[in-house]
């Protein structure tokens, strides 16, 4: 893993209190990375109807942080090339992102499958595997036709149940067919949206199980589709950031992925810097 777009700090309030960026820097470099990306929780202040947790949590609060990280970056030089990014959400078809709020980040991933927000970003009916599925395939293609899509590079963790059981999530696969992930790949990439190879997403598998897993399938179809990938951690600790590093061979290993499918993505944002 080359670099990592998906790492959060302090600033979401899911992630470790210690999860400072010096210390994300300093393993990215002992690990030869290329770039980091910082992609802490955001909702846009000028969209109605965030969450009681996403409103604590506004774009502008990034403001501060990547001033600190120039200030930080130009007493400690590094070769590696350090963005600050940001998660934003799409719940339940609503972006919580707008133009002002883009102007405060480097970049925008969007996620459209934290289920476990029932009520918010998944409706209370649909939490069933059968209806899961076919939330996931809507909000999904949704989010590629979106007319905002301009404002966000990728979507983050896509198509699986976020912060589900594993096995719960094998249950939801059960009913996504390879011709329908086939589709939604598809329109991914015809609106140019990126795909991230989220590595927490497969270590909360057994490793006897790994193989099982039948989120594999959706990246031998990425593959296939041709689309443009990227790799991202989901760290929300820099202890979690460094176990996560050597775990990436394996998951390249399962999924039939090579690092050279990443090099797109890495090259664009490099650019950005």
């Amino acid at each position: 893993m080359r670099y990592d777009l998906h790492v959060h700090t302090h600033l979401s309030d899911c992630a470790s209190r210690e999860a400072f960026f010096p210390l994300y820097i300093q393993a990215a470099e002992e690990n030869r990375q290329t770039l980091l990306g910082f992609a802490d929780h955001s909702w846009a202040s000028g969209v109605e109807g965030a969450s009681s947790w996403y409103r604590k949590q506004p774009f502008e609060r990034l403001a501060e942080q990547k001033k600190q990280l120039t200030d930080y970056l130009a007493e400690h030089p590094t070769s590696v090339k350090v963005l600050q990014g940001a998660e934003g959400e799409f719940a339940n078809f609503l972006l919580g992102i707008d133009e002002e709020a883009a102007a405060y980040a480097d970049y925008i991933i969007v996620p459209h499958d934290h289920v476990h927000m029932k009520g918010f970003v998944i409706p209370e009916d649909q939490t069933a595997p059968r209806e899961m599925a076919g939330f996931l395939l809507k909000s999904f293609e949704a989010l590629c036709k979106h007319p905002k899509r301009g404002l966000f590079v990728g979507l983050c963790h896509p198509m699986v149940p976020c912060c589900m059981p594993w096995q719960f999530k094998n249950e939801v696969y059960r009913y996504l067919t390879d011709a329908q992930l086939k589709d939604a790949l598809t329109a991914a990439k015809e609106a140019g949206v990126w795909i991230e190879l989220n590595l927490s997403e497969f270590a909360c598998v057994p490793p006897e199980e790994l193989e099982n897993y039948e989120y594999i399938r959706f990246f031998r179809i990425a593959k296939e589709v041709g689309n443009t990938l990227y790799w991202g951690s989901d760290a929300h600790a820099p202890k979690t950031y460094r176990e996560r590093l050597p775990f990436a061979a394996r998951v390249l290993e399962v999924t039939g992925l090579t690092e050279d499918l990443f090099g797109e993505a890495e090259k664009a944002m490099l650019s950005r810097v």
